[in-house]
């Protein structure tokens, strides 16, 4: 089968989410550990007044909440910047690829790829992210597909790679 796309920021921004999925989990985590600490220390603390305290709290309460978004605010900036021409001559440009059972190749590019050349896969709500280690090799928006050919590829990556 052949599938041709361009691909757009929010492709880009999707397969960035789906990569860094676990860090931002992990890092999450940290964040709210750190606060529930923090938080503990300044209400146990001898401070010099119980609204200090509060004012305290409620400021780390802010960050917790303003901070990861503001970051994914920035990730998105970022990579819509990168997606335009100027920085991104790629950017734009139509791919097709030709996908078949044990192989995958982009047209025009002399190199076909087997499926054991990616280490894993993951499919997200809007494509699917092939992966070799922790490199982002290939995003393949879903739009490209239709009906048939998504549940094809579906189970051709099922069957050749296994999911992240």
């Amino acid at each position: 089968m052949r599938v041709t796309y361009c691909l757009n920021f929010e492709d880009y921004y999707d397969a960035s989410q789906v990569r860094t999925a676990k860090a931002r989990f992990l890092s999450r985590c940290a964040l709210l550990a750190m606060a529930v600490l923090l938080g503990v220390r300044i209400l146990r603390s001898a401070a010099v007044s119980i609204e200090r305290n509060y004012l305290s709290l409620g400021a780390m309460v802010v960050l917790l909440v303003v901070l990861p978004e503001a970051v994914r605010r920035l990730n998105k900036l970022y990579l819509r910047y990168a997606n335009t021409k100027a920085s991104n001559p790629e950017a734009g440009k139509e791919i097709s690829v030709d996908i078949q059972q044990h192989e995958i190749q982009v047209v025009g590019v002399p190199d076909r790829q087997e499926w054991s050349y990616f280490s894993n896969y993951s499919e997200s709500a809007h494509a699917f992210i092939l992966f070799r280690s922790n490199t982002i090799e290939a995003i393949l928006p879903k739009r490209a597909f239709n009906r048939d050919s998504l549940s094809s590829f579906r189970q051709i990556l099922k069957a050749n790679i296994a999911p992240r």
